[in-house]
């Protein structure tokens, strides 16, 4: 019996140009044709549309993150795209996924 589950995923997002966007959607348009539930957070004003998939936005999600069997975070160094994911991560821990080794960037910003 497959196990489906309801993931949050805070994430750029295309059309951000960033290969990380580019990879989330593709991650999330995947784990979605396996029948998952997945909740994308991102800051984008008009993101990409992807069947199955749920926009929401930080400020929504800062409220409302309980219920989630994963939250998983794609983090980067560029301030631009991952700066609000700090002050989310803090509030409601996750799976961090990596995607720059270093974070000098970002923290120093």
């Amino acid at each position: 019996m497959k196990t489906c589950l309801n993931i949050a995923m805070v994430t750029p997002w295309p059309p951000q140009n960033t290969g990380i966007a580019d990879y989330a959607f593709e991650l999330a348009e995947s784990l979605s044709l396996d029948g998952n539930t997945i909740h994308i957070i991102t800051e984008v004003e008009n993101p990409k549309k992807l069947d199955n998939i749920t926009f929401i936005t930080p400020e929504e999600f800062s409220k409302k993150f309980d219920g989630y069997d994963n939250i998983i975070y794609h983090l980067g160094n560029n301030s631009s795209f991952h700066i609000y994911q700090i002050y989310l991560l803090k509030l409601t821990g996750g799976i961090v996924h990596l995607h720059d080794l270093v974070l000098h960037y970002l923290m120093a910003w």
